[in-house]
């Protein structure tokens, strides 16, 4: 578990500042044919690869062909939310924009959108996955100064930054993320028991894994954004 939890950090590490949602600057991807949903031939994503964030929208984007280009950021500044760019505008709505393309990739295969309970189910297990499950990975993976320590060097081997601040992410980042991680700790309310933040984490997994069920995934066949 220790080991998994390691190697969960690449995706946790952005997951303090992304509790402050950012805003991105404005195009519309219905304005051409008449309102319809049109698939942007290419995608720019400027976040921090380690980002769980951006890992969501990247491999979203990625499920529906189309090409993303990731354009790192430095993880201990900004906010977490991806500045997306699509065929050279700026995207204002992602989530709306997330939305036209499920609709237009769902249209192409079954004829209809998903049904109402559908994406309602979707959208409870997104909110669910912001607001429990990725605090408390956050919480375990710099659940002490060693892990983050080994957290800090994971992204420093992911990313691509310089040396200077290589180094300031390895000498100053473990700390910072160590206390993120107590503050988050404090206020999701874990037990003090050393354990106690595995014992939290191994729970809302067997949730998540009850919520599934016998499909294969929460989209059923499909992957969707919950599943992401």
């Amino acid at each position: 578990r220790a080991r998994w939890l390691t190697g969960l950090a690449g995706s946790a590490l952005a997951v303090a500042a992304a509790r402050a949602r950012g805003k991105v600057a404005v195009c519309d991807a219905a304005a051409e044919g008449g309102g319809q949903s049109r698939v942007p031939a290419s995608v720019e994503m400027h976040c921090s690869p380690i980002s769980p964030t951006c890992g969501r929208y990247k491999a979203f984007f990625a499920l529906q062909k189309v090409p993303v280009k990731v354009i790192d950021t430095l993880p201990l500044v900004g906010d977490g939310m991806p500045r997306i760019v699509a065929d050279g505008a700026d995207v204002a709505d992602l989530t709306g924009l997330v939305a036209q393309l499920r609709a237009a990739s769902m249209g192409a295969q079954s004829g209809g959108v998903r049904a109402l309970a559908d994406a309602e189910e979707e959208a409870h297990w997104i909110q669910w996955a912001d607001e429990k499950l990725i605090p408390h990975v956050f919480i375990n993976v710099f659940r002490s100064p060693n892990e983050a320590a080994q957290a800090m060097d994971t992204a420093v081997l992911r990313g691509d930054f310089n040396i200077v601040y290589s180094t300031f992410l390895r000498q100053i980042g473990p700390y910072y993320m160590y206390s993120n991680a107590k503050m988050a700790k404090r206020k999701m309310e874990v037990t003090t028991a050393h354990t106690g933040e595995r014992i939290k984490l191994i729970e809302l997994l067997d949730t998540w894994v009850t919520a599934v069920g016998s499909r294969t995934m929460l989209g059923g066949n499909e992957t969707n954004m919950a599943d992401l």
